[in-house]
């Protein structure tokens, strides 16, 4: 549209030029990581990818918004992390569930030297990517056609499974409309409707497996938007 307008001299310049365009099978990618391919991956990953990994699972945020946090955007008392420039442009806050804030007190004993979450051991400067170690970690994993985005959709699904409303979902994962998030999750399909009951069903019978429990309890811990 802007390059017809350029042609036809209502505009100068393309603002979006540089902006990555997704195809249609792209924007309905569905790959999620289930739980033994987690259990191999977070097995796989070394000490740093493994925590990334762990915060991109619980929070749902984007690889460049995890990678450019610092401390000071850490709230521990308020149990919430400030994104002070998303992917819309304006700051958004997540909630720290029980599970992630238990890591995040540990990781910070650890690093208490450093203004970023996430620095080289090597280099003591924050990562600009973690695309070799990823795919390391992948390879070793024997896990295909994964990518770091993936543990995006990966939360957003599991609280879809869990009953969570899509306003909710959209919320946690900074999606401008509803719509888009239910392109992102494939709200319209059967499969995941079935899902979504046959989960409901069982949580309100009770939960038999210990993987079931495991997972009930990670959303019960998660202090939701309002």
């Amino acid at each position: 549209m802007f390059n017809i307008a350029m042609t036809w001299g209502y505009a100068q310049s393309n603002p979006v030029r540089k902006v990555r365009m997704y195809s249609e099978a792209e924007a309905r990618r569905d790959r999620v990581l289930n739980h033994d391919d987690e259990v191999r991956l977070l097995k796989s990953a070394n000490k740093k990818l493994r925590q990334i990994i762990i915060f991109a699972l619980n929070t749902g945020m984007r690889r460049g918004e995890i990678l450019n946090l610092k401390w000071e955007d850490i709230d521990l008392e308020g149990r919430t992390i400030l994104i002070k420039k998303s992917k819309s442009g304006k700051p958004r806050k997540v909630p720290i569930n029980s599970r992630l804030f238990e890591k995040l007190i540990k990781w910070k004993e650890e690093n208490n030297n450093s203004h970023f979450l996430f620095t080289s051991s090597k280099t003591g400067k924050p990562f600009k990517t973690v695309r070799k170690s990823w795919d390391s970690a992948c390879k070793a994993a024997n896990i295909k056609n994964l990518r770091f985005h993936d543990l995006r959709r990966t939360f957003g699904s599991r609280l879809a499974l869990a009953g969570v409303d899509l306003n909710r979902i959209k919320e946690l994962l900074g999606h401008a409309s509803v719509k888009t998030t239910e392109i992102y999750l494939h709200a319209d399909s059967k499969d995941i409707h079935n899902a979504v009951e046959a989960f409901l069903s069982r949580r309100r019978h009770g939960f038999k497996s210990r993987r079931e429990r495991f997972f009930l309890s990670f959303f019960h811990e998660v202090p939701f938007v309002s």
